[in-house]
């Protein structure tokens, strides 16, 4: 004898399977998407883990994971932080080529005026350890040119390549080359100092005349004369 209520049962017992078996997909398509964002991409973990390297000062280390992603990963997101990496890198290993290379190939892109700066004082450190004072003066000069970013350091780096120069010669030469410039201006410095130590009066007079036009507000202009 069968049961009036038999083929609603059945209908009830389907349709509360098929509801069951949706949410299962809904909260398995939920885990996966949670499990996706949370994942964060393969570039991404080497860039940290470079970070992390280079802040241990395991530099060697750094420069693999950096390399890696740029050749691995090259339309990544994050390929010029990785350049800019591997140059700092180049700079603190003291392959001062590499450095520059590296570094160079950031000159093109978009980079904002604190990054700019940065780049500019690698590529000047990257010279100078070269023994190429004359090219380090011009990157750190392009940084000096940057607006509205502190420059002391970078202004103590050109004090320091010129004060090495002893001679006359090479000093003109400098204010020759980098006339109007800070380096210019701190080689002009130099030489209207050994024209008053040897008493040459007059020549004095005129180059702090030529001091205080061209580079007006220069620190050291009052030590000159």
């Amino acid at each position: 004898m069968s049961h009036p209520s038999t083929p609603r049962t059945n209908r009830e017992l389907k349709l509360g399977l098929s509801l069951l078996l949706l949410l299962l997909l809904v909260a398995s398509s939920l885990t996966l998407a949670q499990t996706k964002s949370s994942t964060k991409p393969e570039d991404s973990l080497l860039f940290r883990e470079g970070e992390i390297l280079l802040s241990k000062g395991e530099t060697e280390k750094a420069l693999w994971r950096f390399k890696r992603l740029m050749i691995d990963y090259p339309n990544s997101p994050l390929i010029n932080e990785a350049r800019f990496r591997m140059g700092v890198c180049y700079t603190q290993l003291k392959r001062p080529k590499d450095g520059i290379r590296v570094l160079t190939e950031l000159l093109p892109t978009f980079l904002a005026p604190p990054r700019m700066i940065q780049v500019f004082t690698l590529m000047g450190d990257n010279y100078l350890e070269l023994k190429d004072p004359f090219n380090a003066l011009i990157w750190y000069g392009k940084g000096l040119l940057v607006q509205g970013q502190s420059n002391d350091e970078l202004k103590r780096k050109v004090v320091s390549i010129v004060d090495a120069f002893d001679t006359e010669e090479t000093l003109s030469r400098v204010e020759t080359l980098y006339r109007g410039a800070y380096a210019g201006g701190y080689a002009k410095f130099r030489l209207a100092q050994m024209a008053k130590r040897r008493g040459d009066l007059a020549l004095l007079k005129k180059m702090v005349a030529e001091l205080e036009k061209e580079y007006p507000g220069m620190s050291y202009l009052s030590q000159a004369r």
